[in-house]
């Protein structure tokens, strides 16, 4: 059989491996992790571009005005290095993401070819969880701290975050092929990705992993089925409350409680946020307001202020938006958040999407 190479064929492909080549590179060649991701964005711009936005024109000039627009906006006031930071192109993958995968014509070919390549998802799972346990091993994969006694999972990664967000797509992925077929194996990848999430102790993943299982339990379509579900889980809590201290001793429980035995749940988030919202509306100029001031200021003011001494964003993608890239960006970041919706017909599946979507914004 001749293997047919298309660009939709390398999109797809890119993105049922991702999870497993991010892992690879980032255990045998971190320097290289970066461009993975921007060899996806140049192959997600070209698809974009072919299959979503040609249909209509006006998303076609409106998305490529105002995507060259910024690049050279920010290049202008903040130098090429404002646009090859992960803070530039990362915002502008995710919006392609969302307007791309918000064409109902395109999830459908996107689905069928993954069912039609599901052992292949199951290797590159298989490869991506050898790849972890190897960096919890060899490659100090388990760090302790923010008030957590009990090892933290990392991974090959600086942040216990980026593997968190890759296990929420794994378990997504997993939980299609389990709706479709029922086999028990993707049932046990889900349960594999809900603990390592809870294991990395990233509040927001976890909140966001509860959000997926709820929408799993809603879709259920046989009541007694549900209440075999809903049984088993209460069980299951009920001996974790009464037979074990795992409500205590875990890292997410830990973190928590230091942080607010520190005074702030959000370890200092809405600090940075207070910060970064001050700047934007009393020390930036009209032009700023509305197109930005780039995320490289963003980032040099949270490290002058005495507080913060650091050189990060503010954790919060809207206000990063606001800020970074004005009130345009603001909107753009709003719409293309909301253009999903169009894909579900009940009203608790898109409350859910937006939930998901707004917790881990």
């Amino acid at each position: 059989m001749k293997l047919k190479i298309t660009l939709e064929n390398v999109m797809f492909s890119f993105i049922l491996y991702f999870q497993m080549i991010f892992m690879l590179s980032s255990v045998i060649l971190p320097d290289m992790t970066n461009r993975i991701v921007l060899l996806f964005l140049f192959v997600l711009y070209f698809y974009f571009n072919k299959y979503v936005a040609v249909k209509s024109l006006s998303l076609f000039f409106i998305s490529n005005f105002v995507l060259i627009f910024y690049t050279f906006y920010n290049i202008y006031n903040y130098h090429l290095a404002a646009v090859l930071h992960s803070d530039f192109y990362s915002f502008v993958l995710l919006m392609l993401v969302l307007l791309t995968y918000s064409n109902k014509d395109v999830v459908d070919r996107f689905t069928d070819f993954f069912y039609q390549h599901k052992k292949h998802f199951l290797y590159s799972v298989l490869i991506f969880f050898l790849l972890l346990l190897y960096s919890v091993l060899f490659q100090n994969g388990l760090h302790t701290g923010f008030g957590s006694r009990i090892p933290v999972l990392y991974g090959p990664y600086a942040v216990p975050h980026i593997l968190a967000y890759g296990l929420l797509a794994l378990y997504c992925a997993s939980a299609i092929l389990y709706g479709k077929y029922q086999d028990k194996i993707f049932l046990f990848l889900k349960v594999i990705c809900v603990c390592c999430i809870i294991w990395t102790a990233a509040r927001s993943a976890v909140l966001a992993i509860a959000i997926l299982i709820l929408g799993d339990f809603l879709s259920i379509q046989k009541i007694s089925r549900k209440v075999i579900v809903a049984s088993v889980v209460i069980l299951g809590l009920l001996y974790i409350v009464f037979f074990t201290d795992l409500l205590i001793n875990n890292p997410l429980i830990q973190k928590t409680l230091s942080a607010l035995e520190q005074g702030s749940i959000t370890n200092g988030r809405n600090r940075f946020a207070e910060i970064v919202l001050n700047y934007y509306n009393d020390s930036t100029s009209v032009w700023e307001k509305v197109f930005g001031t780039g995320m490289s200021s963003l980032r040099n003011i949270l490290q002058a202020n005495a507080s913060v001494g650091v050189g990060i964003h503010a954790h919060n993608d809207y206000i990063n938006s606001l800020c970074g890239y004005g009130l345009v960006g603001l909107v753009v970041f709003v719409i293309c958040q909301l253009k999903p919706i169009k894909l579900y017909k009940k009203l608790i599946y898109i409350f859910l999407l937006e939930a998901f979507l707004f917790i881990l914004s």
